[in-house]
This record gives C-alpha cells, sequence and structure tokens, in this order.
C-alpha cells in the first residue's frame, strides 16, 4: 500500500507502508532518496498518510501515534508526539487528529 503527494518543487513523495519507507521520486520518475529508520522511530513505524507544506517539508504519520516532519532532502526535522492524521490548510496551518482519540488541534508549526 502507498500513500503519495506532490512537493512544491514537483517531487512525488509516497510513503511505502511495506517497507515502512518515504520514497521520493522526482518529476521524471527518477529516485531522489529513500527515508529509512529515522532517529526518533521508536517501535514499529507503520505509515498512514503523508503531506507536504509550502517549504517542501514532508511531513508522515505514523499508524502508532507520531508524525515525522522532514525536509525536501530526506533530512529530519522534528517529530509530534501522539498525532497521526494530518492536512495543511491554504494558511499554513497543520491541523492533526490526535491518534486514538476524536480530538482534532489547529496550530502554526513554522515559526
Amino acid at each position: 500500500m502507498f500513500y503519495v503527494a506532490e512537493n512544491v518543487n514537483g517531487d512525488i513523495c509516497a510513503c511505502d507502508v511495506n517497507a515502512r519507507a518515504v520514497v521520493v521520486v522526482n518529476k521524471k520518475g527518477k529516485l531522489r532518496y529513500t527515508c529509512k529508520g529515522m532517529q526518533t522511530m521508536e517501535g514499529k513505524f507503520i505509515l498512514c498518510t503523508i503531506i507536504t507544506d509550502a517549504m517542501d517539508h514532508i511531513l508522515v504519520g505514523n499508524n502508532g501515534n507520531k508524525c515525522i516532519i522532514i525536509n525536501q532532502h530526506g533530512q529530519f526535522l522534528r517529530s509530534l508526539d501522539n498525532y497521526d492524521r494530518l492536512s495543511i490548510d491554504d494558511l499554513g496551518r497543520l491541523w492533526v487528529g490526535e491518534s486514538g482519540g476524536n480530538e482534532v488541534k489547529v496550530f502554526k508549526y513554522t515559526e
């Protein structure tokens, strides 16, 4: 199973659930990088969503309650605990759904 998003630079970013990896290819389909085993992943990291923002960040949600944020080159930037459902609106606000709950929070995470 794959989850897919397009970055603002035209890269296609996909979560390969079986490989537990983020795979990024350029507009022509050439592999840019594969991101596996980021240092903040504890236990199983089951990819469940991927989105991108206007700053070329890639946000990956984990079915096990963590969101990982990486830059356009696959370098780890930060993680958000207890969130696995993600969306970004036109104003750059991050909407997150709490893992295992029914709460949604909205905040500006790039400032």
